[in-house]
Order: structure tokens, then sequence, then C-alpha cells
């Protein structure tokens, strides 16, 4: 089949990215072939473009995030053809900067009717992981939890997820991001220029400790947390991991969790998909509901993908980037 795409040749600048006319492959049995409607950038994909150490060969299709409709199947996968999907993609594989992706029929998140493409688009990557994040401690309904860069996409579904589970909900963000989250459910928000916002937050939890901290920055900074946590606390890291423990032995002795929503395609076993499926459909019925929303959308042609990746990049544009077939 042949498709127009965003490939990749060598390691570059977003804005190198090339689109061009290309054959995809006929799906294998257990695949699909998604005719994209609207497919999502994230930060990692920018990382990887500009990465030497990927392992993807001249002509790779970046992207790991798209919707659309099913147009065909490979052998034995019984996916009725129209059937509206949003997917996460393994990175290792052509992804969905393209008109046409095939992918595992096992992953794919199947869209209430109320649920548009542009929409559906803004979850898996963020949604999965922030759904991974909340469920690696036991839940206890009116705990305190901080989660760092609530403002992110990953964050917006993170704080709404912790919050229907019942925590206190405490964030950070700048403070144009403020109004927005605190409409989200968080009980406080705090400017992370603010050098300061951990004794705010302490006044804000009033002598008690967290629960929980789910951090979005990266190890260095899930550091600093760990003198936040109560005895026997989590912590979870997004970005990056922590090698050590971050406390002396036997203190606080709180839980550390890595997350990787991309390693369940190499580690991940007939088991674990089902899960996977099931926190989409969670995410996914509620922004049907409208219980649930998405982070603010910014939408562009697909043409100009390029442009808007490398934008991504810089920190010029905030909002979710969205490409619309």
């Amino acid at each position: 089949m042949n498709v127009k795409a965003w490939v990749w040749n060598e390691p570059c600048e977003p804005i190198a990215l090339e689109l061009t006319e290309r054959e995809i492959a006929e799906p294998k049995p257990g695949e699909v072939v998604i005719e994209n409607k609207a497919v999502a950038l994230n930060p990692v994909d920018w990382k990887l473009v500009r990465s030497k150490t990927n392992g993807w060969q001249v002509g790779h299709i970046p992207g790991v995030d798209g919707a659309g409709v099913v147009v065909a199947c490979g052998e034995h996968t019984n996916v009725p053809l129209g059937t509206r999907v949003a997917y996460h993609f393994d990175l290792t594989r052509n992804g969905s900067y393209s008109t046409h992706t095939v992918v595992a029929a096992r992953g794919l998140l199947r869209l209430p009717d109320a649920v548009s493409f542009r929409d559906a688009a803004t979850m898996p990557c963020p949604g999965l992981t922030a759904w991974q994040a909340i469920n690696k401690f036991p839940v206890a309904a009116d705990r305190d939890v901080l989660i760092t860069g609530g403002a992110s996409a990953t964050g917006t579904y993170m704080i709404q997820l912790a919050v229907a589970r019942g925590y206190r909900v405490w964030t950070t963000a700048s403070g144009k991001n403020h109004a927005r989250l605190l409409e989200l459910g968080a009980e406080g928000v705090f400017d992370y220029h603010d050098a300061e916002w951990h004794e705010a937050l302490m006044r804000g939890l009033e002598g008690l400790l967290l629960y929980a901290a789910i951090d979005n920055v990266g190890a260095k900074h899930a550091e600093t947390l760990a003198p936040l946590i109560n005895y026997n606390g989590h912590l979870v890291c997004i970005a990056g991991r922590l090698a050590a423990a971050p406390l002396p032995a036997f203190t606080t002795v709180i839980s550390l969790h890595e997350i990787a929503l991309g390693a369940i395609y190499q580690y991940g076993r007939d088991q674990d998909w089902p899960i996977l499926r099931e926190s989409g459909a969670e995410i996914l019925n509620g922004l049907a509901a409208g219980t649930m929303k998405t982070p603010p959308i910014e939408a562009f042609e697909f043409g100009k993908l390029n442009v808007a990746l490398e934008s991504l990049r810089t920190g010029t544009q905030t909002g979710k980037l969205i490409a619309e077939l």
C-alpha cells in the first residue's frame, strides 16, 4: 500500500523530516491497517528524531499516537472494517506520522461514538502513562498526592484520574495554568518557578506528609520530593528512573516506581494487553461522558507536521499538538 508519510533518514532536528510517498507492509495475522484521521505529537517523538541510538533505519516513520478507522485486516484478525479506534504504538516500528499505519489489533482502543478522532488522539501515550502511574500504589482515599508538571498532557490526565480515585491532589505548573488545573479538581497548584514551593506545599498539607508523589520532570527532580513523602509512601518517576534509594535505608521506607509504557512491546505478555485496553477504555469513556477533559488542543494540517514538531521541541507551542488528516 502506498501512503504519504513523514520519514526519518538520520538523526536530525524535527524540521528536517521529509514528507514523501512510500509503501508500507501488508498487515500480518493479528494486525490491521488504520487510516489515520488524527495524529498526536509527543515529546518522545522529537527526542527520538534527534537520537543516534534508537535503531531506526533510513526511511523510518516516527510517531506513537494516532486515531482513525480500520480499513484492512491481516489473516485471522476479526476487527470489523470501519471500526473507530485510537492506538499507542511500538517505537521501533513504522509509526503514526503517516496517512495509514499498520498496528497490532491487540492494542486497539475502540472509540465511543461521542469521542472525536481529535480528542481520542490526545489520549494514548499521556493517558495510558497517567493510568499506569496512578495505579502503581494502592488506592487510599483522602490521602495527599503530589503530581509535578500538572499542565502537561500526562499531568492533565493524571490529575483527573487521581481525583476520581478520591485523592487530594496537589500539583505544580506555571502561573498561566493554575486556573485550569484547579478546575480539573486539584486542591492546590504551586508555581515551580518559586524556589519556596516546597514550603508552600507543606503549609497546604497542614502538618501532614504526602502519601505519594508522581514526578514528570526527571530523576534528579524526583529525588528532591522524597523528604515530602510519609512513612511507607510512594515515589513514581515518569521521566527517567531512580537507580538508588534517595533516603537512608530503614527510615521512611518509601517505595520507588518507574514507568515505561513502551516496554510492553518487548516485555509484556498476553495477560497484560487486556489491562492496557481497559485503562484506555476508562479514560475514553470519561471523555464521552464529559467527566474527563482533554488537554488544550492545538490542531494543524498534516502537511505542517515537521514545523509543529519543531515548535514542540522549542517550547513555542504549549497545547497538545494534533495533526488532522
